[in-house]
């Protein structure tokens, strides 16, 4: 006898998840939060019929395949299917609402810090930091400069162990990235060129002091960046 759509959608959660594909219960309790594609598309179709949502990436096969035996729970009873589960999943809008701070887990790359930044900040903080002199014509051209660099795909390469480690100005850094020097540092946190330093820190990267704030930088920065300093 099959499994009701009633008992599969009691399996909801993240510590007890069940999705239903080709017709086939398996338990992804375990292996969403190791899935390469992330565990929210998992967790999204919890306790119902990720079918459609699966075969537009993946062969048939694989789930089966790849899977422990144990996983696979059972067949689903058809005849226990309503019209209410058999309806896709509400979709979930990722746009952050203003004021809201997201979580760093969901950042993919530098365009997300920008798109959470505007969100959070004033308009008038915003509208300066995200702007530059005059024209703009140097800002367009370094962003453009950057797209220019391609990356190299070595597929399959063990990445185990990397070292992204660099010098600057005689000073080890973590990564080949520093802060540039930027007014009203204070706009965005209280602390001011005080908390970007911490933060610096912690990383392990550089700070420059921009250059009014040079001759504080002992009481900036004191004992954090004392040779850029």
């Amino acid at each position: 006898m099959g499994i009701s759509v009633q008992e599969i959608s009691q399996h909801n959660l993240p510590s007890d998840l069940w999705i239903v594909v080709d017709n086939t219960v398996y338990d992804l309790t375990e292996f969403a939060p190791e899935h390469p594609g992330g565990s929210g598309i998992i967790l999204k179709y919890a306790g119902r019929d990720a079918s459609k949502a699966y075969s537009e990436i993946h062969a048939s096969s694989l789930i089966s395949s790849s899977l422990p035996s144990s996983k696979i729970i059972g067949t689903i009873d058809l005849s226990s299917i309503t019209d209410e589960w058999a309806k896709p999943p509400p979709e979930v809008s990722k746009a952050l609402t203003p004021g809201s701070k997201p979580s760093l887990d969901n950042f993919i790359n530098t365009y997300d810090f920008v798109s959470a930044a505007e969100s959070l900040l004033t308009p008038k903080t915003w509208a300066f930091y995200s702007s530059a002199a005059t024209d703009l014509i140097t800002k367009g051209r370094n962003t453009s400069t950057y797209a220019d660099i391609g990356l190299r795909p070595r597929i399959l390469m063990n990445v185990k162990n990397i070292n992204t480690r660099t010098t600057m100005l005689g000073n080890e850094l973590n990564m080949p990235l520093f802060c540039s020097p930027a007014a009203m540092a204070k706009l965005v946190h209280p602390q001011g060129e005080r908390e970007l330093a911490r933060g610096l820190k912690s990383a392990g990267l550089a700070m420059t002091v921009k250059s009014f704030e040079y001759p504080r930088c002992g009481e900036r920065a004191s004992n954090i960046f004392p040779t850029l300093c």
